[in-house]
């Protein structure tokens, strides 16, 4: 019944609550057009408010370009007046420079046809003075030769008598000399051939080492070789590496058991060609331990089980019985080697065991080719054997051999002592010889400094002997010529006396022709003065229109630019007032547009708030009645929990025990499957009759789980062992391989590397000897002289080593590169750079303010050397030194027209300096007169100077 009634009230809410929640759709939908409505008002506000202040902009724009085209328009006609008059100045002043070249012209003739008549008349008063002096200095030294002929005279046989001593003497000297220079070459020669002798034995001793060093490297590599494979026998050995983890731990262990005796694999030595047939023979059995008695397995094994050592096989001595069968016979087959317990060798405690595991195998070239064989264990040298039930086994290629390797660490061992000793042989002998080579190296350049000295001894004795057989020669001659001489004087004094007075009427006649020339050629120099001083005036007035000119002509273009560059402006303002309005009328349109639909937003929004009230008062009263009807559910709700709860107890009580009987009875069938399985015994037989008290039941108990640890301990059988062998030998010998390809690629690489280090190492000395000739050559043409230096730091690698920069400017010490001003460095580091650049040239070369720290002396010889570079590259230097931009046919240069625009503008000077050249020819016309060689320097400088003022405007 409550079932029901409350069913009823269920369906009555859920109409109810549908009624509700369309009623709260409808009113979720309505306060969501609201809110709509609301964002579509606040964008079409913020939109008309946006188009306002866009207008109020845009007006203002427009009234900011209406008064910037009013000023352009007046700067635009200023300019236009201005271009016109530098028109008119520019007209006239080109024709005040034509009608001024031709006066110049005129005046340059005039001026030449005077300076020609002056010059003739000047050169023959030149004439006449040189003649004139030529011949008073004949009268002079007439009466000079005259007296001094007869002192000379005097002279010349006092000196005779001395040169007849002098040249006794210098006989007695060379005598001398020529003594000291034939023991000289005695000494030189045998210390030269003493030199050689030690060089030669130094060559000896260099290629010994070189032998050595080379065995020592072939001793040593072997040596790290054998180390490494001692130290894995050594593993395999001591620490039982390569056996089973078992055998590994029982190992470790046997110094507590003083009846274990070893492995069988490191207590038997076969013969080394058959290590193989006997590791395929053993198998697992390398890996089991020898064991004196049967008392000391059994406490191994407790203690194994105790411990959980895992697997691990054991050989009891005792139990081997001692070989009585005579040895076994086979049939006669070239295929059989012989039977392998022939050789495998130990101890003699240890034979019997050694007949007991290879009893009844033979050593066979090949387990195929057995005929008559049949019964026989074979084996093949390779591991491949074949029992005589025809199964078939493979092994002894494992990558750790157990078998042999005591035997093998023992001739390691050996041969490491060996190699040990070979390398101290021969670092001791290697360092005797370095000793021997450096006192041979002592000795040789004892030698040569003994040489050397000797040398230099004998070409000082040489020249002081050719000295004084010069002078001997010379005294002989002197003699003879003094002799001559003394007749030649007297013959000459007696002509002398008739010269003197031949002389005297010509002096005469001279005098008075050159004082009428010297009259006439004044004259003529005040009217050359004249001409001279009005010409050089009018070529200045003509300079000075040249450069009025010039500017007038500039003045001009820069007034077209402005004008054109404004005319363009004032058309852009007119294209932006044309925009411009066209955007104040859609501003306007679109203002008027947002109104219109703010408004009808705004009616709509009314009659949506009506709507929305009128569903929440309908809403309300809807929660209400549910609410009512909620209540009285709730009432039903807790009768009907109290009754299903008491329900529900009961059901899990009921379930609660059936699902402990089920457990008891799976548990009891699995332990009688289980009792039956390992133990043969039914329980379910016995059940009725077999009864445990609770203390024999806990005895039974802990007996049961101790045998279970005790089956759990041993491990179950691997069946997948062979398959994981063969896996980890796969994967063994692909790492083999790698390390092998990894060692052979390091060889190679470091082969590669010495002959790449070989290379770079010639090429580098060859291009430095280069460099450095040629940095010599440019630091001397640079600094006009001096000495600098490039080398290498003595005993370091050239690859490697720093290259130490000296340099001596003329007339100064040798310095390093740090000692030096700040231009010597600069000059210093141009040259190296050229030096360089010498070696591998570029059709292109950028030099970015070389010259900043340069004077101008230095500026000047910098430039003559990119000069002589200028006919193979093209040189682009960064600058602000006005003697180099004098040397440069463009310039470059950045200016700023407008604010935020960038122009390049350009000068060709090479253009610009031909037409000063014409200009200095018609000014100076006459080089050969001092005193018209400033005014020609002056109007080159005016010519530069406004070229500059030319490049100062473009920038």
């Amino acid at each position: 019944m409550l079932e029901l009634d409350r069913e009823k009230i269920k369906l009555d809410i859920a109409e109810k609550e549908n009624a509700v929640r369309a009623k709260r759709e409808n009113l979720s939908r309505l306060t969501e057009q609201l809110h709509t409505i609301e964002k579509t008002i606040s964008v079409l506000r913020e939109k008309s408010d946006n188009a306002k202040n866009r207008h109020h902009l845009t007006l203002n724009e427009v009234s900011s370009l209406e008064d910037k085209q009013d000023g352009l328009h007046s700067e635009i006609e200023k300019a236009k007046a201005d271009a016109e008059d530098y028109r008119s100045q520019v007209a006239a002043l080109e024709q005040q420079v034509g009608e001024g070249e031709e006066k110049l012209s005129e005046m340059t003739s005039s001026t030449q046809e005077i300076s020609t008549s002056y010059e003739s008349i000047q050169a023959e008063i030149k004439s006449l003075n040189r003649e004139l002096a030529q011949n008073q200095e004949s009268q002079i030294t007439l009466d000079l030769k005259y007296t001094t002929g007869l002192e000379k005279i005097d002279e010349i046989r006092h000196e005779i008598g001395s040169a007849e001593q002098e040249l006794k003497a210098l006989n007695t000297e060379k005598g001398s000399l020529q003594n000291s220079k034939n023991e000289l070459s005695e000494k030189i020669q045998l210390t030269s051939e003493r030199r050689a002798s030690n060089l030669n034995e130094l060559d000896q001793l260099r290629r010994r080492q070189d032998e050595l060093k080379q065995e020592q490297e072939k001793f040593s590599s072997e040596y790290h070789h054998l180390k490494a494979e001692i130290e894995l026998a050594g593993k395999v050995i001591h620490q039982y590496e390569g056996y089973t983890s078992g055998a590994a731990q029982i190992g470790q262990i046997k110094e507590q058991f003083p009846g274990i005796i070893d492995t069988v694999a490191n207590l038997i030595n076969p013969e080394p060609e058959y290590v193989n047939c006997v590791q395929t023979v053993l198998g697992e059995l390398s890996n089991y331990f020898v064991v004196d008695t049967k008392e000391t397995a059994r406490n191994l094994l407790a203690y194994g089980l105790e411990n959980k050592l895992g697997r691990f096989g054991l050989i009891i001595l005792e139990n081997i019985p001692e070989p009585s069968e005579p040895q076994i016979s086979f049939p006669t087959n070239p295929n059989i080697i012989g039977q392998l317990s022939n050789h495998v060798f130990s101890e003699d405690r240890y034979s019997a065991m050694v007949k007991y595991l290879f009893r009844d195998i033979l050593i066979v070239s090949s387990i195929f080719d057995e005929p008559g064989l049949e019964g026989f264990d074979m084996v093949s040298p390779q591991g491949e054997m074949l029992d005589f039930q025809k199964s078939l086994a493979i092994g002894g290629t494992e990558e750790i051999l157990l078998v042999g390797q005591k035997a093998r660490y023992d001739e390691l061992n050996q041969r490491h002592t060996e190699i040990e000793k070979n390398l101290e042989s021969i670092a001791n002998e290697i360092r005797q010889l370095s000793e021997k080579q450096f006192q041979l190296t002592g000795a040789i350049e004892n030698d040569a400094d003994t040489l050397t000295g000797l040398k230099e001894e004998l070409a000082s004795i040489s020249t002081n002997l050719s000295q004084t057989e010069l002078k001997i020669r010379a005294l002989s001659t002197q003699l003879s010529e003094k002799r001559r001489a003394s007749t030649e004087i007297e013959n000459k004094i007696k002509e002398i006396d008739s010269e003197k007075s031949g002389l005297d009427q010509v002096l005469d006649s001279k005098r008075s022709h050159l004082s009428e020339l010297e009259g006439r050629a004044a004259h003529l120099k005040e009217q050359l003065g004249s001409a001279t001083s009005e010409k050089e005036e009018f070529s200045r007035k003509l300079s000075n229109l040249k450069m009025k000119l010039f500017s007038a002509e500039s003045s001009l273009q820069t007034t077209e630019t402005n004008c054109g560059r404004l005319t363009e402006l004032q058309t852009e303002i007119e294209h932006s007032l044309v925009e411009k309005s066209a955007l104040l009328g859609q501003l306007l349109s679109d203002i008027t547009e947002f109104s219109r639909e703010i408004k009808s937003s705004e009616k709509e929004i009314e009659e949506v708030y009506k709507q929305r009230e009128q569903s929440s008062d309908i809403l309300m009263q809807a929660e209400g009645e549910i609410t009512e009807i909620s209540s009285k559910l709730n009432n039903l709700d807790k009768s009907l929990k109290q009754l299903r709860q008491k329900s529900e107890e009961l059901s899990d009580r009921s379930h609660e025990l059936n699902m402990k009987i089920n457990s008891l009875s799976s548990q009891r069938g699995t332990l009688a499957s289980e009792t039956l399985d390992r133990y043969n015994y039914d329980l379910n037989a016995q059940s009725r009759t077999i009864r445990f008290d609770d203390d024999e039941r806990a005895e039974k108990e802990g007996l049961l789980s101790q045998q279970k640890n005790k089956l759990e301990s041993l491990g179950p059988v691997n069946l997948l062992a062979l398959e994981e062998f063969e896996q980890t030998k796969s994967r063994a010998d692909f790492l083999k391989n790698q390390i092998d390809d990894l060692n052979k690629a390091k060889d190679d690489l470091k082969t590669t590397i010495s002959r790449i280090n070989s290379t770079a190492r010639k090429k580098f000395l060859e291009t430095f000897e280069i460099v450095k000739e040629n940095f010599q050559n440019v630091f001397c043409e640079l600094f006009e002289g001096g000495e600098a230096n490039l080398r290498l730091e003595e005993g370091a690698d050239p690859l490697e080593a720093p290259i130490h920069i000296s340099a001596r400017p003329r007339g100064k010490k040798l310095l390093s590169i740090h000692q030096l001003s700040g231009g010597e460095r600069a000059l210093t580091a141009t040259a190296l750079l050229f030096s360089f650049y010498m070696v591998k040239p570029s059709p292109f070369c950028i030099l970015d303010e070389v010259d900043a720290p340069l004077d101008d002396a230095n500026i000047g010889r910098f430039l003559k050397l990119v000069k002589r570079f200028t006919e193979e590259t093209q040189f682009i230097i960064i600058t602000h030194n006005k003697l180099t931009m004098e040397q440069a046919e463009t310039l470059y240069g950045i200016t700023m027209s407008r604010p935020g625009i960038s122009q390049i503008v350009s000068v060709d000077l090479k253009r610009r300096g031909e037409k000063l050249e014409i200009e200095a020819d018609l000014v100076g016309q006459d080089k050969e007169e001092p005193e018209k060689t400033e005014p020609e320097e002056t109007d080159t400088d005016e010519a530069t100077e406004e070229t500059e003022q030319e490049v100062e405007i473009n920038r």
